[in-house]
């Protein structure tokens, strides 16, 4: 091969890397463009969104602190009415008030997760 026909395939070469070059530093600013636009309406998105995951945030809390107090009240109410179980009970109304504060208890437990 001749010096001349070398150089220009080089020549040839180096332009088509050139070209390339150009078109991916294109490419990278019109990305770097439409991400630029899109963060500002992903921004937006996420700022809209923020409310309602405080409103679910306090509805869960209520529900678990409503919870945790019908338990506590249910376990307390449990626990004044005792039974002794070394001999049975005396009256019907004293048994039947035990049941229903074990049943308020065990419902309430139930409702724990």
């Amino acid at each position: 091969m001749s010096k001349i026909r070398i150089i220009l395939i080089d020549a040839i070469g180096l332009s088509i890397v050139g070209v390339l070059l150009l078109g991916l530093s294109a490419v990278g600013a019109y990305s770097g463009l439409v991400g630029r636009q899109q963060g500002v309406n992903r921004s937006e998105y996420h700022s809209d969104l923020v409310p309602n995951l405080v409103k679910t945030v306090e509805g869960s809390a209520s529900f678990e602190k409503s919870t945790l107090e019908t338990v506590v009240n249910a376990g307390a109410s449990a626990g004044q009415v005792s039974i002794d179980a070394s001999r049975a009970p005396d009256d019907a109304a004293t048994l039947q008030k035990f049941q229903a504060a074990q049943g308020q208890f065990s419902s309430a437990l139930q409702r724990l997760p």
